[in-house]
């Protein structure tokens, strides 16, 4: 389920959201108890003063937001606090050990819960109120449920230029019309309905929203680019049939069919480590897709690349992910499956480790480095759901899937010439997974590089 993750305080921010969902969005009300503000009437007055007499000086966005709302009804300017709330109840306001790749610096843009109250009670002052005494400000509700990246969050104008049409259109629709959207059945409706004010540069409050109503539907990213790099990276779970849904409903053109087709990908994933708890953000998740840089060439990278690749693979499966013609795997742990969903030897089976080494067997112990191959390769999908390469991060997307495992090779970390002439052994953690072009083009260096140098070296990190 996308709701999950493993910030500690998330039922916290989740309970708020709840409570703004019922009580301000679905309805008229206010998540500060001050009456029914949230009607279309106060998201007029919002709209004449602010989006329809911009202020174009320099001051900062509080100093132009006062002099916007000076002398405006009370509801309104309250109205204006609680659309502040929702927009600070997004951003992580505190540090978690999972937030970042391992060996990323943690330097993420937050905005810590003090802050966020400072920030709501400045425009509460503007109509005489303090700020209340209510769960859904308590320091771990402002702590944030989402990533936001190195930069700005947001800009609070071109949020409220997206998010006031969008609740003006919303809020006129009659109150039993809009309570038929409460459950997730109509969560993909309901985006459509929004969308009709989205662009493909829509700020981070069309994201928000819609993970806060639909938690469960959406996902807790708050940029539609951060959205696409996850599809470049993980398209390859999902089925052919799938990725063509995809591309009829617009592709990365729409908003809607990259939101479904992160759903896709996460009922994959669900499916593969059997297991509902997972997140994009968390490990093994996380360091499969995030910070990798995305190749030119990925299949998976734009529209044209995707109907392409769709033409050259037929109905055959993506890496591994059983399309309808498919049988599903066993979800028995001691068989492993092959790129295209065909049960292998069991791995307990397979040699974990050979001696290397000793001169006067060369024959054999070049015999024995090729026999580590299918057993690596196995223990490697095991781990990672899925192969590739440890330098380029290519998983022979542009191949046939019955093609694409033959692409990868195993490359000793260590050379013959530098083992022992009594032999040493070579276990599965002395070997990388890379494809044939990283693995040729590493033994041209010389002397041999690790795989990590050569990784840096080629721009790959």
């Amino acid at each position: 389920m996308a709701k999950w993750n493993d910030l500690p305080w998330r039922e916290d921010v989740y309970k708020a959201a709840e409570q703004w969902r019922e009580t301000c969005f679905f309805n008229d009300g206010s998540i500060f108890d001050y009456g029914n503000i949230w009607t279309t009437e106060n998201f007029l007055t919002l709209k004449e003063r602010i989006l329809d007499d911009p202020d174009t000086s320099d001051q900062n966005f509080y100093e132009k937001l006062e002099l916007q709302l000076y002398r405006a009804p009370r509801d309104s300017v309250l109205l204006m606090a609680e659309i502040m709330w929702l927009i600070y109840l997004y951003p992580l306001g505190k540090k978690h050990e999972t937030m970042s790749p391992p060996g990323e610096h943690r330097n993420y843009a937050a905005t810590k819960a003090e802050n966020k109250k400072n920030g709501i009670a400045r425009i509460l002052s503007w109509a005489n109120h303090n700020l209340p005494r209510s769960a859904v400000i308590s320091p771990d509700a402002l702590s944030g449920i989402g990533r936001t990246g190195g930069h700005p969050y947001i800009n609070y104008f071109e949020a409220l230029q997206y998010f006031l049409p969008v609740m003006l259109d919303w809020k006129q629709l009659p109150l039993s019309e809009r309570l038929t959207y409460r459950g997730d059945r109509k969560s993909w409706d309901l985006a459509k309905l929004v969308d009709q004010q989205a662009k493909k540069d829509t700020p981070p409050l069309r994201h928000v929203p819609l993970f806060f109503l639909y938690p469960d539907k959406f996902e807790r990213i708050c940029s539609i680019h951060r959205k696409e790099d996850l599809l470049h990276h993980l398209f390859d779970h999902v089925s052919n049939e799938e990725i063509q849904k995809f591309l009829d409903r617009g592709g990365y053109d729409s908003l809607l069919a990259v939101d479904k087709a992160v759903f896709a990908v996460r009922h994959a994933l669900t499916n593969q480590y059997k297991n509902t708890n997972i997140d994009f953000y968390v490990s093994p998740i996380l360091e499969t897709w995030l910070k990798k840089p995305k190749s030119k060439s990925t299949p998976f990278s734009n529209n044209e690349a995707l109907h392409n690749y769709i033409g050259s693979a037929g109905d055959s499966a993506i890496a591994g992910v059983a399309n309808k013609d498919t049988e599903t795997p066993s979800n028995d742990e001691s068989v492993v499956w092959d790129n295209n969903g065909i049960p292998l030897t069991e791995a307990s089976h397979l040699p974990q480790a050979v001696t290397e080494g000793e001169q006067r067997f060369y024959q054999y112990y070049g015999k024995s480095r090729k026999a580590l191959r299918k057993p690596k390769l196995e223990s490697f999908r095991k781990q990672h759901g899925f192969l590739f390469c440890e330098c380029c991060d290519d998983r022979g997307g542009r191949y046939p899937a019955n093609f694409g495992k033959a692409i990868f090779e195993v490359h000793h970390r260590k050379s013959i010439a530098d083992y022992s002439d009594q032999g040493e052994e070579t276990t599965h953690d002395d070997l990388a997974v890379l494809c044939a072009n990283c693995h040729n083009a590493i033994h041209a260096s010389d002397p041999l590089m690790s795989v990590e140098d050569f990784k840096a070296e080629c721009g790959f990190e």
